[in-house]
């Protein structure tokens, strides 16, 4: 696990560490975090979705390894030390404020400055929501997100659960939205429509009352 946070830490340390931001200012969060890493060679939107790939792969990855072990006290570490916590927080952020946002429309989603704050040092959304419909290249991100986010959502409080719960569950439930209900779309939404459903039935609807 600790080969995995360090690794994942590497990777955002351009957003995450004052000197390294120091370095690049006038950078977008996606540019700063492809300079500190020679890997990432693409540019523009290629250059979103591969660091939120490679974002969606370290949080999936630390999840599962926390998931498999069952080791409480593993997970307890992780969850409630600060330096632990976040990195797991960084990467939620990372992929919501830069794999969800930019690919909502106008008025779907919480806004940004009523979101929970965001720990990437000055970070923005590097990209703004279009008026217009998004992209193939777009829709395939987000579904990939979304996709990515439901295994922490079912995970039955193992792993990572409490933290994306706590921080990010509100950001799956816009792109579910998105996805369900852009009049842009050109393919069929139903899916999205019964995945999304599925998330409001089992944490969103109201408390069943006792009849008198």
């Amino acid at each position: 696990m600790t080969a995995l946070l360090t690794d994942a830490e590497a990777f955002l340390t351009p957003v995450l560490h004052r000197n390294a931001i120091s370095k690049a200012r006038g950078r977008t969060v996606l540019e700063r975090i492809s300079s500190g890493d020679p890997t990432l060679t693409q540019t523009g939107d290629n250059l979103r979705g591969v660091i939120i790939r490679k974002a969606l792969a370290l949080l999936l990855t630390i999840h599962d390894q926390l998931e498999l072990s069952g080791d409480n006290v593993l997970r307890n570490e992780v969850l409630h030390n600060s330096g632990c916590r976040r990195i797991v927080d960084a990467l939620l952020d990372l992929i919501s404020l830069e794999g969800i946002y930019p690919n909502l429309l106008p008025g779907v989603g919480v806004p940004i400055q009523r979101r929970v704050k965001s720990v990437l040092r000055s970070g923005t959304v590097s990209r703004a929501a279009q008026t217009e419909g998004h992209t193939d290249q777009d829709r395939y991100l987000l579904i990939h997100v979304v996709t990515e986010f439901d295994r922490l959502a079912t995970s039955n409080g193992k792993g990572l659960y409490s933290a994306f719960i706590e921080r990010t569950f509100v950001d799956l439930i816009a792109a579910r939205g998105q996805l369900a209900y852009n009049p842009n779309a050109h393919v069929s939404n139903l899916s999205h429509e019964v995945a999304l459903q599925a998330l409001l039935d089992e944490y969103v609807s109201p408390p069943t009352t006792k009849a008198l």
